[in-house]
């Protein structure tokens, strides 16, 4: 039996082999805007072509490539050839897991390796050869999936997909072993394509752990493999609808607004073009000018998920911050009807509101609020009213639970009634996320995201609410009895559950090699200077005593500035022009610029270019040089 270790035979470059890479304009730090690992995925393109056009690998001698694209330690590519065409049963830890298609050239792709265990792989052609293999993983050193109750019998071979924040996505099995995780800060919704690839953000974000509007999102494989970076004009947060056109639905975030994560947009899947936007913040404040007004421009607003109806044209939109699910149609951008406690919002809101007729808990910080098969409408309702959350510490909060419910609306007569309810015996309270979905076999799934442990209620006068000491996420799948079939939790946030499988189907293809797609929507707000007008300015900048960097197409300066400061940053490359991006305004301190986290959006024609900062009138040298792709 052939034993191979993980990571024993991957590509040699590595992510810190291409930072701070000098160059011979005057030895600055190469970056690329766009990341090094974009560039890692292609030297690991490059190689496994070469090993698949390669005759020196067999079934009894294959090519074991551990993690090749450098993102997901607990998979493999196994590569060689055959003399005729043949099929290859795939078997991963005593279970058959596929076939592979016809060929005489193989590149087996190999997902759910559990971590720090042996491994057991066997390859077998149509004529009973076989070849028995082993692959030993690395122990994953994060906080893992703790099984509290688990009925597997009754559970389906489905695996669970955990998404978290701020920690790695990752993937468990029934019985409770890692399968899967993927390195880096990759994160938020999860979408499922047909081709067994999936669209999740990219790794460049806020850091507080409360705006999480990224530059882009991006379709991946189970490797870590990127094909397609979809980088857009407000960049994504939260939600990603794939229309039946094929354009996208999402969220995002406009510069400047008042309430930063409150933009609903669509855009062109081939282009990344805009087709059509909404500032959440501009709707609202034509209904309740003075009351939105009121709110400031720090409110935690967070246009947290939508759903949309195809047939009617309708989206169905949750705004966290002031606990609101509410009904608009895209055609008129009219709201067809709110569902939100009166005595927290303004009178103007009235005409929209739905009148509950029972004890129905109206949404406080919710999260995940979807259309049903059957019209009505779900939502993980965390029972954290955030307008009137004055207090952080639990013992103001002893009578909250977090609850998830589906809902139905009589238009009509404008009213809303429970009709389904599991709020876990009243134990579980979680401020943020959360999620409630419906599986196929009429199980539901359902994730308290950032629920308070027993231990916090111990001593509720000393816990603060926001204590990551004290907060597990919880994971529940209950049967359509609503009997409790799986429960486990996670020490950290889980932001959204999901149930899938790597191998949607028995027979699998060869792993083709494809390059990477750039899809960029965003427009560019820069002005273009004759270089000849600073030249002797840039000639003579003393070096920067702060740092430049460009993520996708955000532009960050790590520098404290006055308020009265003007700031920009000019990018020269070779030709006779400079490019002059504004990044902060004296007086003024544009909301991106505010977070802290997001910079300025930019958009930087292709090319090499030496990066330099203009503070009021004094020129610096960045000493960096950007490569924008």
């Amino acid at each position: 039996m052939l034993m191979i270790a993980c990571g024993s035979q991957n590509p040699t470059s590595t992510i810190d082999e291409h930072a701070n890479d000098s160059t011979d304009s005057k030895d600055k730090i190469v970056k690329y805007a766009l990341g090094d690992i974009i560039h890692l995925h292609a030297e690991a393109d490059e190689m496994i072509k070469a090993i698949q056009d390669s005759n020196e690998y067999s079934l009894d001698n294959p090519y074991i490539l551990t993690n090749p694209y450098k993102l997901a330690p607990l998979t493999a590519l196994i590569i060689f050839q055959t003399e005729s065409e043949t099929p290859i049963s795939v078997n991963i830890n005593d279970q058959f897991i596929f076939m592979t298609e016809e060929s005489t050239k193989h590149a087996i792709p190999i997902y759910g390796l559990r971590d720090n265990f042996n491994n057991s792989i066997v390859l077998s052609d149509v004529n009973g050869v076989t070849k028995s293999l082993e692959i030993q993983t690395p122990e994953y050193s994060g906080a893992k999936l703790e099984i509290e109750s688990s009925d597997k019998d009754r559970l389906s071979d489905e695996l669970f997909y955990l998404s978290p924040n701020f920690v790695e996505n990752c993937i468990y099995d029934k019985e409770g072993n890692l399968v899967w995780y993927i390195e880096g800060d990759y994160a938020g919704d999860i979408e499922f394509l047909d081709n067994g690839h999936f669209y999740i953000s990219d790794p460049h974000q806020g850091s507080n752990g409360v705006k999480i509007n990224y530059a882009s999102f991006l379709e991946m494989d189970y490797f870590g493999k990127i094909y397609k970076q979809y980088i857009t004009e407000y960049g994504y947060h939260h939600e990603i609808y794939i229309l039946d056109n094929g354009d996208f639905l999402t969220t995002g975030a406009k510069e400047n607004s008042p309430f930063l994560e409150a933009v609903l947009f669509t855009f062109d899947s081939q282009t990344g073009e805009t087709k059509y936007s909404l500032d959440l913040y501009e709707r609202l404040h034509e209904i309740a000018p003075e009351w939105i007004e009121s709110l400031g421009d720090q409110f935690d607003f967070v246009l947290n998920s939508i759903d949309y109806d195809a047939n009617s044209n309708d989206v169905l939109l949750s705004f966290r911050g002031i606990g609101v699910i509410a009904r608009m149609n895209l055609d008129t951008n009219e709201f067809r009807w709110m569902l939100g406690d009166p005595d927290n919002l303004p009178d103007e809101f009235d005409p929209y509101l739905l009148k509950v007729t029972d004890n129905t808990k109206y949404p406080y910080g919710e999260h995940s609020a979807s259309f049903t098969e059957d019209g009505n409408i779900a939502f993980h309702n965390n029972d954290a009213d955030q307008l009137n959350m004055t207090s952080t510490t639990l013992a103001d909060y002893l009578d909250n639970y977090s609850t998830n419910v589906v809902i139905e609306v009589n238009e009509e007569e404008r009213t809303a009634k429970t009709i389904w309810e599991y709020d876990a015996d009243k134990k579980e309270f979680s401020k943020v996320a959360g999620m409630l979905s419906f599986l196929d076999n009429g199980n539901k799934l359902i994730t308290f995201g950032y629920s308070q442990t027993p231990n916090s209620y111990l001593n509720p006068d000393l816990v603060s609410i926001n204590d990551t000491e004290y907060l597990n996420g919880i994971v529940i799948e209950l049967s359509p009895t609503d009997e409790v079939l799986f429960r486990a939790k996670l020490k950290g946030l889980i932001y959204r559950t999901y149930k899938s499988k790597f191998y949607t189907d028995l027979s699998v293809p060869n792993y083709e090699i494809v390059e990477y797609q750039k899809i960029d929507g965003s427009v560019a707000t820069h002005q273009i200077v004759k270089l000849s007008e600073i030249k002797k300015e840039i000639d003579e900048a003393e070096p920067f005593d702060g740092e430049v960097d460009v993520l996708i197409n955000r532009l960050i300066v790590e520098k404290e500035f006055e308020q009265e400061d003007n700031v920009q940053v000019i990018f020269v490359n070779d030709s006779n022009e400079a490019i002059v991006c504004d990044y902060k305004t004296s007086g003024t301190m544009p909301r991106v610029f505010n977070s802290g986290r997001w910079g300025a959006f930019i958009k930087i024609p292709e090319g090499k270019y030496d990066a330099y900062v203009k503070v009021n009138d004094n020129y610096y040298d960045a000493q960096t040089q950007f490569i924008f792709e």
